[in-house]
């Protein structure tokens, strides 16, 4: 084989070495998106967050202690010539007269999990400075903990963003110093010094004094800079998915049982009882969600009908 041949039959074998190699990569590799959930419970400041890291107003933002996402919403930005996709979640646990409730919160979760199913890169999850609640601790739990906990993948890396002003402080950052041991008692294992994975982040509004805005813009430019380092050096090159077989959760024998309990619920035995109280009939759903159904305080009837409705519809 002469020179040219060879050449020629190289080129050939890189080709189709590279064409191999594109073929088995992920769809999120070759596009470079970074998907990033950004979950917390209600007033965290997870629109603020990501307002900030867009530099333009995208999600809705609310001071009130009700809500005002009622939905999961998606925005992208591109930098450094990758293009990152942030998604704001529903709050799951809103308090009673919030704008979602408990029950429309699970069904909103099961539409979230059915469009994203592919997963994600990285997990912000946003709570305030003044106190950890009970209410943020089972966001993080079901979202992160929960979730990933039937993949045979370990979740993303998982960013604590703390907001808030952080007055008592001459830098936001050394608030987290000072309470990291607080976080690790409360079963927040990023909070480990050597993962580098809690941080202050502070985007304070407008100053109501006009001499004060240069600290405050400084403040959010600095928040911002180092939200952005954080992201960048901890988001995954692919998304790890939650689950390995989306439609496998939702068992058509499960389905089928949950209506004979209904079935069952009208046939009088005697007196006021029924044949499912007499047989010992209970409706059932897949672990994933009477884990979620539990920890949100959902009656487990009701649950497994949310299940039902929103996987068959």
């Amino acid at each position: 084989m002469h020179r040219g041949q060879y050449l020629s039959v190289k080129r050939i074998a890189i080709f189709f070495v590279i064409a191999i190699a594109i073929a088995e990569e992920p769809d999120g590799y070759m596009s470079g998106v970074r998907r990033v959930l950004v979950i917390g419970s209600t007033g965290t400041g997870k629109s603020t967050l990501i307002n900030n890291l867009l530099q333009r107003e995208e999600m809705r933002t609310s001071s009130d202690v009700q809500g005002c996402t009622a939905d999961y919403a998606s925005a992208t930005v591109d930098r450094k010539g990758l293009k990152y996709e942030f998604i704001d979640t529903v709050g799951l646990n809103e308090p009673d007269g919030g704008t979602v409730s408990k029950g429309d919160a699970l069904k909103m979760l099961i539409k979230f999990l059915n469009e994203n199913s592919e997963g994600f890169n990285l997990i912000i999850y946003c709570l305030r400075e003044e106190r950890m609640t009970e209410q943020s601790k089972v966001t993080y739990q079901v979202m992160v903990k929960d979730l990933y906990k039937y993949a045979t993948v370990e979740a993303p890396p998982v960013i604590l963003a703390v907001g808030g002003m952080f007055t008592k402080f001459s830098m936001p950052q050394g608030w987290c110093e000072k309470n990291r041991d607080y976080f690790l008692l409360q079963g927040f294992e990023e909070a480990t010094k050597d993962m580098n994975l809690l941080h202050c982040f502070s985007f304070p509004d407008t100053s109501p004094m006009e001499a004060l805005e240069n600290v405050y813009e400084g403040m959010r430019a600095d928040s911002s800079d180092r939200a952005w380092t954080t992201i960048e050096n901890n988001a995954l090159v692919h998304p790890r998915p939650y689950i390995n077989d989306w439609h496998g959760v939702f068992k058509l024998g499960m389905y089928l049982w949950n209506r004979l309990c209904d079935a069952a619920k009208k046939i009088p035995i005697s007196g006021e009882e029924t044949l499912d109280r007499a047989l010992g009939m209970v409706k059932a759903a897949p672990e994933i969600f009477s884990e979620i159904g539990a920890r949100l305080g959902i009656d487990p009837d009701e649950m497994a009908d949310i299940v039902d409705a929103m996987a068959f519809n």
